[in-house]
């Protein structure tokens, strides 16, 4: 009789078996059996994917993982140095960098995040040594330029400018930076910066404005306001600052120089311009208004009352005044004049959403609620630029203060649906979703607000 088949597998036993068969399982086991991982690999590789994905908190929180299962692996700690300084977290990365970065890749990771820092005058010394030991690139160029701009060194920035578009003459960035400050070096004509930024077609806009003045002083003031509207507020200040020397009696040069100086956090030397704008033209309201910021911003209340009001009135149809008094009655705790000049500056400007965002926003961070502020100014905001995501994640943050959790989720969900990349909206939102007890959902809207760079602080 012929048996069937058994179904059930045969017992294991060696023997009778081959050498060969022997070696072959063990072999083919080996190959499908998964090695195992090293501590810490892991974490690195799914660290590495958030990093390239932007989800930052959870790139840090795996190589943080890393770094604790590998200390001894510098590799990890350059991950994650990489990941502050994408992220703009430079404090954290700063608290990581090794004394020595001995590599070209890591000396231009560590300048990256020096710049980011602010740490203008080790940029410029690793700039100068990295370019000393490398060949040129155009990033260390920049950034070696721009730390001198920031700490107001124009002549040496003119210098590095000339020896950088000598070397490459055809770089977009050299032919711009140095067709500038050209205008500083007393025996270059305004054609030849013109020539410099014209022919390399790199902005068309300071080309013009080269060709077109007759004189240095008129060049560097032109020049100096052209750069400031475009937000250059360092190589303004460069421009401004010579234009002010060659003409030191221009009420406007000093006002400019002083704005200037502000954007680019050299307050202390913004001050004495922006008074001598004031003294040299008494009667120009933008003088006082921008000596009287200052001075808020100082904290020297009393001073800046007194230029806000001058301002005030030399300038009585501009809601700017009115809303940096309205602040000041804050900071002095006189809670009822608040509204009298919010409720001016609105008056003033009907159908100017940043002005309406402005009062909304100035009530929100002072925990303020007076009258029918600030859902009056963030409702019309609204209604004024209904398009705009910062205008909805404002009324969404006073229905929040209203305990009405509901319409402010409403009011932010719009916000996101306008600018998804608004990170303040989803730290609000995680704000609300938390108030309404759900967590999970909550700390995912934190994380996304954390990844898009918004902090609460």
């Amino acid at each position: 009789m012929i048996e069937k088949p058994s179904l059930d597998p045969p017992a294991f036993s060696p023997k009778g078996l081959g050498l060969r068969f022997v070696l072959l399982v063990v072999a083919g086991m080996l190959l499908f059996t998964p090695l195992p991982t090293l501590p810490g690999l892991a974490a690195v590789r799914a660290g590495e994917q958030a990093l390239a994905d932007g989800a930052f908190t959870a790139a840090e929180r795996q190589l943080l993982q890393a770094q604790t299962e590998l200390p001894a692996t510098p590799e990890v700690t350059w991950r994650l140095i990489e990941l502050y300084t994408r992220w703009e977290r430079f404090e954290k990365g700063l608290a990581l960098l090794p004394d020595t970065n001995p590599d070209p890749y890591r000396q231009r990771l560590a300048l990256r995040l020096l710049a980011g820092a602010g740490e203008w005058a080790t940029v410029e010394q690793q700039a100068r040594d990295y370019l000393a030991e490398f060949e040129v690139e155009p990033e260390i160029q920049n950034l070696q330029i721009k730390a001198q701009l920031q700490q107001g060194k124009c002549a040496a920035a003119a210098r590095s400018a000339a020896e950088w578009y000598a070397i490459s003459p055809t770089n977009h960035a050299a032919a711009e930076v140095w067709g500038i400050l050209t205008v500083l070096e007393t025996t270059a004509a305004p054609t030849e910066g013109a020539a410099i930024l014209c022919d390399a077609e790199a902005n068309q806009v300071l080309c013009t404005t080269l060709r077109t003045c007759l004189s240095p002083a008129e060049c560097t003031t032109t020049l100096g306001l052209a750069l400031l509207r475009q937000g250059e507020f360092a190589l303004a200040a460069c421009m401004l600052e010579s234009a002010t020397e060659l003409t030191p009696t221009s009420s406007r040069n000093h006002l400019w120089l002083g704005a200037a100086l502000e954007r680019t956090g050299r307050s202390r030397e913004a001050l004495p311009h922006l008074s001598e704008a004031t003294r040299l033209d008494p009667t120009m309201p933008a003088a006082w208004l921008l000596l009287g910021i200052h001075q808020l911003n100082a904290g020297e209340l009393n001073a800046a009352v007194e230029a806000l009001q001058e301002a005030h009135r030399l300038d009585p149809a501009n809601p700017l005044p009115c809303l940096s008094l309205a602040a000041a009655a804050a900071a002095e705790a006189r809670y009822l004049d608040v509204p009298v000049w919010t409720y001016a500056a609105l008056e003033r400007a009907p159908d100017d959403a940043e002005v309406w965002k402005s009062a909304a926003r100035l009530y929100l961070e002072r925990s303020l609620e007076l009258e029918d502020e600030p859902l009056h100014a963030a409702e019309g905001a609204v209604a004024l630029a209904p398009d705009d995501a910062e205008a909805w994640m404002l009324l969404g943050r006073v229905r929040l203060n209203n305990a009405d959790l509901d319409g402010g989720l409403a009011a932010l969900q719009e916000a996101v649906a306008r600018d998804a990349n608004y990170g303040e909206s989803y730290y609000w939102i995680g704000r609300a979703l938390e108030l309404l007890g759900k967590r999970s959902e909550a700390r995912r809207a934190f994380e996304q607000a954390a990844d898009l760079g918004f902090r609460n602080e």
